[in-house]
């Protein structure tokens, strides 16, 4: 789940700078992660703001250019 306020996206556990949430567990489905981001937050514009749970901020367009999990 994702919180969006203005131009700032709070992705939780699901988008880090340069990486993805866990998707290792019994329970987890690594095909959904993937989609949700790609469906969901990488057609948000490049400028947008991206506050993970965990490590640096980051921006929609250089997850979009530099994530290798992408």
């Amino acid at each position: 789940m994702t919180l969006a306020v203005d131009s700032a996206l709070f992705t939780g556990d699901a988008l880090f700078a340069g990486g993805i949430g866990r998707f290792d567990f019994s329970n987890s489905d690594g095909r959904a992660l993937l989609e949700g981001i790609r469906s969901q937050l990488l057609t948000q514009p490049d400028d947008f703001l991206v506050y993970s749970g965990h490590g640096p901020v980051s921006t929609i367009g250089q997850e979009r250019r530099y994530n290798p999990f992408l």
